[in-house]
């Protein structure tokens, strides 16, 4: 009760005054963009308050208007223990409180049962209380306010709880209990799936190891079955569901160049927080010129005096100087801190002229959606915790009482103050600007906030949280890499004058112009002209009302689905080639039927061709193409159709019209700016 009070206290004063307004706080975001902390907060608002099913299929109707976004479920499934806790906290206590309490949660659980697992291990509460401070509170944790289920280390200990248990009593029981910590662990959120596997892996390998040694293997066999067949069953699950839902369960792809800037280097872990009061003035320039200060996956200090524990607690298990029993546990959690640091090391390393290659670079190879393996920090920190609770454990063994006491306080004062790191300010509020109050009392309808931001460029979802404010659906918070992107992305410049008959034709009869900063890849909307009536200006933005009839030409989306390479060219003359004959470009339109005309530009590469364009087993179109030929022709479908693009002579190689080309495609035509016109609908 002491540990657990003392936790809570820490916490409290660390997140101060997160406690006190719960409703309209977060944490550790005062200035910097709020992205995932708005979009975590505002899409588990939506999935509580429509009664959605986290698990399955459905839409989010409030945003991606009038589409409806669809729910992650892949993901959520993937995820499903931390998913569950915020979904029932955010029943009973708000979106933004349950995320505020989740991170209190997160910061107590870790230290909590660190706390108990060394307790259990040392027997010492005194070397508990250090240890647990220091899995709970170190830099990478307290940095992690934007990533609030990066917090939560205790998922980590459970599972190397259950199977140091699992090895010491090989029986059923355990074998269950073990791969019930290890689903919690792998269920947590993606990347625990990448830590945690590689967790339970060593310690899997290390206790088949260890029992080998001691010749114990065979009691060890089916228990071990057990955990592992839960293990394997789970992932086949994700992996499954992944394949039906390819989108909601993307991740991206991330690069070779990707994983060597987000891998760690020694000095990452070992120069002290520029945050820390002792050392901070002095490490804080370095950490600046090298980018890493204030970086929350480059927080991957570890402490100086807990890893020189560690090194005691090794050196005493090999030298005897611990107890017998002890040795598997230091060797086992030693083996865990090695692998951890290797998995997060750069993917290649070259040491005296010669390159190696690290782990990262394999898991690379088979699954490239991984991309920040400094996240192994919090894996290396649960080794070093427990390996460093015996080091102090051999500093006190055979010493009288009054040793024991100042070495531990020594150690209590030391370790604390070696990873202290505290942000000032710690939190930021999420105020309701004025202009929503203006926006919730007009007519029912829908709004689209600018900018419109690609998803690959967005920082902040602050308008998926602030739909709960005027409570009408948004244009915003569609998916990425999505047919509804593109649709969405179409409407992003105000000072177009399409765009206002295209938002009514949309059902938009609301936009706000929000006065911000813009970053390059970011379109800059301009100022609306015609077809706009202004409603209010205010500091945080103007409010517009859409008065433009809506536009005959229905917003469209295309979508590659087989033959095209990727898009090329400038915004107003974007363009593939088709590099395999045929070729299916799927069309989608917010009507049904759909009645007017498809069109496009298109060149034929080295040489004239014949098109042929069908709908189904339907010729729409046939046409000679040369250069920048118009081709138009009437279309209808319902919601969506494919349509299949065949010519001949077929895609001619560059390098047979250009020897020596470094570019290996063979092409055809080009397809520019397709658009697709509504001329009649009922």
């Amino acid at each position: 009760m002491l540990a657990l009070l003392l936790y809570v206290g820490f916490t409290l004063f660390l997140t101060w005054p997160l406690v006190t307004h719960l409703g309209s706080t977060i944490y550790l975001s005062p200035s910097r963009p709020k992205g995932d902390y708005t979009s975590v907060i505002a899409n588990i608002r939506e999935l509580v308050h429509g009664w959605h099913n986290p698990f399955l299929p459905g839409r989010i109707h409030d945003f991606n208007a009038p589409y409806g976004l669809p729910i992650t479920w892949v993901n959520n499934v993937a995820t499903f223990a931390s998913t569950s806790i915020l979904y029932v906290l955010t029943a009973i206590f708000g979106a933004t409180a349950a995320v505020g309490l989740f991170v209190m949660l997160g910061f107590v659980a870790s230290a909590m049962a660190m706390f108990l697992l060394v307790r259990r291990f040392t027997g010492s509460p005194g070397i508990a209380l250090v240890i647990g401070y220091a899995y709970g509170f170190y830099p990478y944790v307290v940095a992690n306010g934007e990533h609030p289920h990066h917090i939560h280390g205790w998922v980590f200990v459970l599972m190397a709880w259950r199977m140091v248990e699992l090895y010491e009593r090989p029986n059923l029981r355990n074998g269950l209990l073990a791969g019930a910590a290890c689903l919690v662990t792998l269920g947590w959120t993606p990347y625990f799936i990448l830590l945690g596997g590689v967790l339970y892996g060593t310690l899997l390998v290390a206790t088949l190891v260890l029992a080998t040694w001691r010749r114990r293997l065979r009691p060890q066999l089916a228990p071990q079955l057990v955990c592992l067949g839960i293990v394997l069953a789970f992932l086949g699950l994700a992996r499954g569901l992944a394949d039906v839902d390819i989108q909601a369960a993307a991740v991206g792809h991330a690069s070779l160049t990707d994983l060597f800037a987000q891998t760690a280097r020694p000095l990452n872990y070992l120069v002290p927080s520029g945050h820390n009061p002792v050392v901070g003035d002095a490490t804080r320039p370095f950490l600046q010129a090298r980018g890493w200060f204030d970086a929350t996956e480059k927080s991957l200090y570890v402490g100086v005096s807990l890893a020189l524990l560690a090194l005691v607690g090794f050196v005493g298990a090999v030298t005897r100087l611990l107890p017998r029993r002890t040795v598997p546990l230091v060797l086992m959690f030693s083996a865990v801190t090695l692998i951890a640091l290797a998995f997060s090391a750069p993917p290649k390393v070259t040491v005296a002229g010669h390159i190696f290659s690290f782990p990262s670079y394999y898991v690379w190879k088979v699954e490239s959606g991984w991309r920040i393996y400094e996240r192994f920090v919090m894996v290396v920190m649960l080794g070093l915790c427990v390996v460093a609770s015996f080091g102090i454990q051999a500093l006190m063994r055979g010493r009288g009482p009054r040793f024991r006491t100042i070495a531990l306080v020594v150690v209590a004062i030391l370790v604390p103050l070696d990873l202290w790191s505290k942000y000032e300010p710690n939190t930021g509020r999420l105020t309701e600007p004025a202009i929503y109050r203006t926006l919730r009392a007009e007519p029912a309808g829908i709004v689209a906030e600018y900018p419109i931001q690609p998803s690959a460029f967005a920082e902040d979802y602050d308008e998926l949280y602030n739909q709960q404010f005027h409570r009408k659906p948004i244009v915003n918070g569609f998916p990425a890499r999505t047919v509804d992107e593109l649709r969405a992305l179409e409407l992003a410049r105000l000072s177009d004058p399409n765009t206002a008959g295209a938002l009514a034709a949309r059902g938009v009869r609301y936009v706000l112009l929000k006065h911000r900063s813009y970053i390059a890849a970011i379109p800059k909307p301009g100022l609306p002209g015609k077809g706009y009536q202004l409603i209010q200006r205010s500091a945080f933005g103007d409010l517009y009302r859409v008065t433009a009839v809506p536009a005959a030409a229905t917003l469209a989306g295309f979508e590659p689905l087989a033959g095209f390479g990727w898009e090329e060219g400038v915004a107003g003359s974007r363009f593939r080639w088709i590099l395999a004959s045929p070729a299916v470009l799927a069309v989608s339109a917010h009507c049904s039927p759909c009645v007017g005309e498809f069109y496009f530009r298109s060149d034929s590469y080295n040489g004239s061709r014949r098109l042929t364009v069908r709908q189904g087993s339907r010729v729409l179109a046939k046409r000679k193409i040369r250069t920048s030929t118009d081709v138009t022709f009437p279309i209808r479908f319902n919601r969506r159709t494919k349509l299949v693009f065949d010519f001949s002579p077929p895609p001619t190689p560059i390098a047979r019209v250009m020897p020596g080309s470094p570019d290996r495609r063979s092409l055809g035509i080009t397809v520019e700016e397709p658009r697709f016109a509504e001329r009649h609908s009922r």
